[in-house]
């Protein structure tokens, strides 16, 4: 792909932008300063990670119990 872009010969020099001059985060600004929007936003994160543990933890109290329950066999 090098080898074809130099053939081309073509050559422009980059021009500046009036947007580059914005942050990246320029367009969240609005919500990031919303803190009624940023509370929410929060609790709803850790409601997601609270379940997430809580469903992992659940799958592995049901491995337990039903390896308890499981007759050994004696060789």
């Amino acid at each position: 792909m090098a080898l074809v872009v130099m053939a081309s010969r073509l050559r422009r020099k980059p021009q500046r932008d009036d947007q580059e001059e914005e942050t990246l985060f320029a367009d969240y600004l609005p919500l990031l300063r919303n803190r009624r929007l940023m509370v929410v936003t929060g609790a709803l994160s850790l409601e997601v990670f609270a379940t997430a543990i809580a469903d992992v933890a659940f799958v592995f109290l049901v491995m337990v119990t039903l390896g308890a329950g499981r007759p050994r066999l004696e060789c």
